[in-house]
């Protein structure tokens, strides 16, 4: 039978110039996958700035990019090998205004 996990990081701007800016992308690492599982990933604004005149904070937009998967294998002795297996991505701000945090969501089935 399968197995769903959910857990979710948060990640905000210590203050406005460390703001994900419009176009900036910001990259992730993630390990504790096997070989088979289901992966989701998503990235939700959850932090607005100090509005100003100049910037619009109402339409924030995220995307989940560059997706790709690694496997390295690691000497165990004995003549075996293990998996280490890690999934990068990139977290990009393709809205307007700037985003002073997020919550990324991680689903997984195996």
């Amino acid at each position: 039978m399968a197995t769903v996990d959910y857990w979710q990081l948060i990640w905000y701007a210590t203050n406005t110039s460390d703001a994900l800016r419009p176009g900036d992308p910001q990259d992730w690492v993630f390990w504790g996958y096997n070989i088979g599982d289901a992966i989701s990933l998503s990235a939700h604004p959850c932090c607005t700035l100090s509005p100003t005149p100049e910037v619009d904070l109402r339409y924030q937009m995220l995307a989940i990019e560059n997706v790709h998967l690694e496997m390295n294998l690691i000497p165990a002795g004995g003549g075996q090998l293990d998996e280490e297996r890690r999934l990068f991505f990139t977290v990009r701000n393709v809205g307007q205004a700037p985003v002073g945090g997020y919550v990324i969501g991680f689903g997984r089935i195996h």
